[in-house]
């Protein structure tokens, strides 16, 4: 898989290194982006919910969850598209919790 390069130089090389399996990629992909992770999740948990769960176990679901389907942001050309993809798993990630909660 190959992304294309167009926008922002930086961000595509480091996307394609991370698909490419360089650990080094993936690890500054994570530090850069993990407190964006953080913080939404941490935003979305209840005070209910926040006794029963660490902020980063979901964190580290979304990561899991992010490199298992790597065709949902080979094609992303700007950093704010994968912030977008990150924040929007994190919070589907604490509702669908929540919600198994109330069930």
């Amino acid at each position: 898989m190959t992304i294309r390069a167009e926008a922002e130089p930086a961000f595509i090389r480091l996307l394609q290194q991370v698909l490419d399996g360089s650990e080094l990629a993936t690890g500054q992909l994570v530090r850069t982006y993990g407190p964006c992770v953080a913080r939404t999740v941490r935003r979305k948990l209840d005070r209910q919910m926040r006794g029963k769960f660490d902020s980063d176990d979901f964190t580290q679901v979304v990561w899991a969850d992010f490199f298992a389907h790597p065709s949902r942001w080979a094609d992303f050309r700007h950093p704010k598209q994968l912030t977008a993809l990150l924040q929007r798993m994190a919070r589907n990630k604490v509702v669908d919790e929540h919600r198994r909660r109330m069930t």
